[in-house]
């Protein structure tokens, strides 16, 4: 992976301004920035990826059976204009 990679002059070209931020159009042909969330998979050598189920993300919900949601805004408060 190349998420650790060093950028200097030649990674970026003379005409990449040092204090704009980097993206992957400005990046060499090996950096991707990625959207912040890990890989739920992996790649395959023949170009397929496979979601493994040990990286999948787990949520725990608790149980809501009973439970009254009230509005954030009560449907009687008065129209502000």
């Amino acid at each position: 992976m190349a998420s650790a990679m060093r950028f200097n002059k030649t990674t970026l070209g003379t005409s990449f301004p040092k204090n704009a931020p980097l993206s992957p159009k400005r990046g060499n042909k090996e950096y991707y920035k990625g959207n912040g969330c890990k890989p739920a998979g992996k790649h395959t050598k023949h170009g397929g990826y496979y979601v493994q189920k040990e990286k999948k993300m787990v949520l725990d919900v608790p149980d809501l059976t009973g439970f009254k949601l009230k509005p954030y805004v009560a449907f009687s408060t008065p129209l502000v204009k």
